[in-house]
């Protein structure tokens, strides 16, 4: 399928905000409580918007079940084994876990719980819904602008019922909460395809004057509801966690997530801006989502303590991030060739 230029641009922005965010979330954690609003605003919608873009990207496979269900396996799972094997090492060596405490995280992949690299649940969520569209298309067709807009609606519903009765469920079945990301997939199944309903539109060549007027109403509208989602949260950090299906006020998180989509895409739609480094971010983003898992859990708190600098103004919080992660990132670059170069494509696409 074409590259879209602003859309590869929209995918290296919601990459940066997740190295961004899981980063304030670390010093927010250290004491620069101020800024959690901004931390509330980008899990409002970062996570639905790779959903959403993933969802872009579909296409219906006619090929036996079979066939399909092992590509999805090649493309989504391997990955995620992948930079889970590459996680060991740092949790032996810098953690000092037990070899049994590592097996221990190597046996819940068996329950679709990636726990050597948490990032990597995106993958695992992405290969359950994307199997579950499977299955519905072999009965249901999707290629009807009405019947879409009949089941997403469906999808978000159900989303909703497995996130809220998700306790009840693991009684009755005796599956653990969130077994290969079920609890969520249906309502990540919402957001893609509410990304393949508008493929139409979004290929379509942009106006710059009108996506300019868009991405400003969306800022404006995201600014003002993003923090109307007070809960309950099913979490106990008091944010959106899909991975934990912790959505709050489902509603609001819907339409909040939707709204920061919009935001975004238009965003990138009237800067027009194709760099070097974004473009780099874009055509890697399975990697760089990769490698994210070590700066969550080894490397960001690392080094927030080996400089030793706690901002507590959100201006300088928000400086320090943008430095750090940008840094982060470049530096990662000859690691992401290197994986690129080296590593087989079925192993990471």
């Amino acid at each position: 399928m074409q590259r879209i230029a602003y859309l590869d641009t929209t995918k290296a922005i919601g990459m940066y905000l997740v190295f961004y965010g899981h980063f304030i979330e670390k010093l927010y954690y250290t004491g620069s409580v101020l800024i959690f609003p901004e931390l509330k605003l980008i899990y409002s919608f970062h996570v639905p918007l790779f959903f959403f873009l993933s969802g872009v990207f579909l296409k219906f496979d006619s090929r036996p079940l079979g066939l399909i269900v092992l590509n999805k396996f090649k493309t989504r799972i391997l990955p995620t084994v992948f930079f889970g094997l590459i996680a060991i090492p740092w949790f032996l060596f810098l953690d000092k876990f037990t070899v049994s405490a590592v097996l221990l995280k190597v046996k819940a992949y068996l329950l679709g719980q990636p726990e050597l690299n948490w990032v990597t649940w995106f993958l695992v969520c992405l290969f359950t819904l994307e199997i579950i569209i499977v299955l519905i298309s072999r009965f249901y067709s999707f290629t009807s602008k009405r019947k879409m807009v009949f089941v997403i609606p469906i999808f978000f519903a159900i989303g909703w019922l497995l996130a809220n009765y998700a306790e009840l469920i693991t009684i009755k079945t005796g599956l653990p909460k969130n077994f290969w990301f079920i609890n969520e997939s249906f309502t990540a199944g919402g957001f893609y395809l509410l990304g393949y309903l508008a493929k139409g539109f979004l290929f379509k060549p942009s106006y710059r004057l009108l996506d300019g007027f868009y991405a400003v109403i969306s800022g404006v509208l995201l600014f003002y509801t993003y923090n109307l989602n007070n809960g309950p949260f099913s979490d106990l950090h008091k944010i959106v966690l899909m991975n934990a299906s912790s959505h709050g006020n489902y509603l609001l998180f819907v339409m909040t997530a939707l709204i920061g989509i919009s935001f975004i895409i238009f965003g990138a739609r009237f800067l027009e801006y194709e760099g070097y480094f974004l473009n780099f971010i874009a055509k890697n983003t399975l990697i760089y989502l990769g490698l994210n898992g070590l700066c969550l859990f080894f490397i960001d708190i690392k080094v927030i303590y080996k400089i030793g600098y706690f901002p507590t103004d959100p201006l300088l919080i928000n400086l320090y991030a943008i430095i750090y992660v940008t840094t982060i990132m470049i530096v990662f670059m000859p690691v992401v060739w290197l994986i690129r170069k080296y590593v087989p494509k079925w192993l990471v696409p």
